[in-house]
């Protein structure tokens, strides 16, 4: 006799397969077809050649070393920058992939295209790292990264809370808290130099009427670091509520690495 569960998942594998042959879909990069549900935009190959962050990576930013660092080191240093002792309102940074190629161009379509359905795979490579990597028990709240209501009411959806949300149910004692605000519609972070970004989004966020931070430590999410300016900010507005620690996870962030990383 099969038992409940056995039963759903058999009706569950039935309808995904005649769903399947219905409505087919085809991997935006390859063409092959996608016979899963776990990613209806890629195929399980080209997603695996995502690169991933795996250490040795900067005990402070979180951008992955060349892979001769350290002559085959495992564990976690600064990089130069980082190693300088300059301070920073964030303690530790955290990025599960590198910002190039498939995950950048999926990361685009999930914020821009409105393809929510990214989400899943998306959240599962952060989570993935994050078992190996983050002590989540530290943590007070999670705090996704704001969008100005005039930009969130455009997009429908804000990238970092639909992550941060995939998170949470992965790690049930975590909660997810929207603290921060986006009170300036700033210009759009990707058409600015480094320079500009930190101007750009100077003054740009203030801790929410109901949050109370002081004395807690909390891990700020968003899905891409680039310069590090937005995740910098809002970790000084948390800081200035009184947060003790703040730590940074996303998705993805930009390095420049040797071609053989």
């Amino acid at each position: 006799m099969f038992g409940n569960e056995s039963v759903r998942e058999v009706v569950d594998q039935t309808k995904s397969a005649f769903k399947n042959l219905l409505f087919p879909a085809f991997c935006r990069r390859c063409d092959a077809r996608i016979l899963t549900e776990e990613n209806l935009y890629y195929c399980p190959q080209c997603w695996s050649e995502i690169r991933l962050i795996e250490r040795p990576y900067c005990s402070v930013c979180g951008k992955p070393h060349d892979k001769a660092a350290g002559f085959a080191e495992r564990d976690n240093f600064p990089c130069a920058d980082c190693g300088t002792g300059k301070r920073r309102p964030y303690g530790r940074m955290y990025a599960a992939t590198v910002y190039d190629g498939l995950v950048k161009e999926a990361i685009l379509l999930f914020k821009y295209g409105s393809r929510e359905l990214l989400v899943g795979p998306l959240a599962s490579l952060m989570i993935e790292f994050a078992e190996r990597e983050v002590d989540f028990e530290q943590y007070d709240a999670v705090v996704p990264v704001p969008l100005h209501r005039v930009r969130q009411r455009e997009r429908g959806f804000n990238q970092a809370e639909e992550l941060a949300r995939c998170l949470t149910e992965r790690f049930s004692d975590l909660t997810v808290r929207n603290g921060l605000l986006r009170i300036r519609d700033t210009r759009q972070q990707t058409r600015l130099s480094g320079v500009e970004r930190r101007r750009n989004i100077k003054g740009a966020f203030a801790l929410a009427q109901e949050m109370d931070c002081r004395g807690k430590t909390i891990l700020l999410l968003d899905d891409v670091i680039t310069t590090g300016a937005t995740a910098e900010e809002c970790a000084r507005t948390l800081r200035r509520g009184g947060a003790k620690t703040v730590d940074v996870l996303a998705v993805a962030r930009a390095v420049t690495l040797r071609d053989d990383y």
